[in-house]
């Protein structure tokens, strides 16, 4: 885990005169659990995917454990993000769908067998890791 800070953080849809997220100010400390509320269309969604890096950063930055990642890739960012329409791969197993993160960055096989076990585990998925994710 890392810190997370977004400083004065914002992003302007092209067309649009409002901004999605204007001149956002927060800091995250490593561990900390932090909850973001708010009404449909108030740039939750669109703050978490600036941080991933799957939207852009029109003014402002974010750090990731102190380094400015604002204009990093989002492989580069060491972020992961639950969307909240999932978005599996169908022809993957449940297993395959949970470790596929991990075989992009290159983690050895033994070791994503392992990872995936001990959150199946902790999500009671076990019996489901062979299954296809539309059984």
């Amino acid at each position: 885990m890392a810190t997370i800070t977004f400083d004065h953080a914002t992003r302007l849809f092209p067309g649009s005169d409002v901004p999605a997220v204007d001149q956002l100010d927060l800091h995250i400390e490593d561990g900390e659990f932090l909850v973001l509320v708010g009404p449909s269309g108030c740039g939750k969604s669109t703050s978490l995917r600036m941080l991933a890096g799957l939207e852009d950063v029109d003014g402002g930055q974010i750090l990731i454990g102190g380094r400015d990642v604002t204009h990093s890739e989002p492989k580069d960012r060491d972020i992961a993000m639950v969307f909240q329409n999932y978005a599996l791969y169908p022809h993957m197993s449940v297993a395959e769908n949970m470790g596929f993160a991990l075989k992009l960055a290159g983690t050895d096989k033994t070791e994503i067998r392992t990872r995936v076990g001990e959150a199946a585990d902790m999500l009671d998925l076990g019996d489901y890791l062979d299954r296809k994710p539309k059984a």
